[in-house]
């Protein structure tokens, strides 16, 4: 489990929103840490996460099937709260836009 091992192995995308907050998140906790995979693409990320090699944040709800979350018992530390904001034109009603709106909400639902 390579969760475990120190320095914790991290992989990110280069512009990762997630990125920097994991980084500040383990200095303070004082977890040495190495950017083990940096990658321009989310494949690359997975598929080292899915082989666990490194490990890596997502939002809520957008892990794929072969991804599981890392059950650390306090051993890291926790992450603040993101919030997604979706904005829409008020102008006109339209069921497409209602429909997607509560389609993107249903997906990123976090069980909190």
């Amino acid at each position: 489990m390579v969760w475990k091992a120190r320095p914790l192995r991290l992989a990110f995308e280069h512009n990762c929103i997630f990125r920097a907050e994991v980084q500040r998140a383990l200095d303070a906790a004082g977890i040495a840490w190495e950017m083990a995979v940096e990658s321009d693409t989310t494949r690359t990320i997975e598929a080292s996460v899915t082989a666990d090699l490194a490990v890596t944040a997502v939002l809520a709800g957008s892990m794929g099937p072969h991804l599981a979350a890392v059950a650390h018992g306090g051993a890291l530390p926790e992450l603040r709260t993101i919030r997604i904001n979706l904005y829409g034109a008020a102008r006109t009603p339209s069921t497409i836009k209602t429909a997607l709106s509560d389609m993107l909400r249903a997906a990123y639902v976090c069980a909190a």
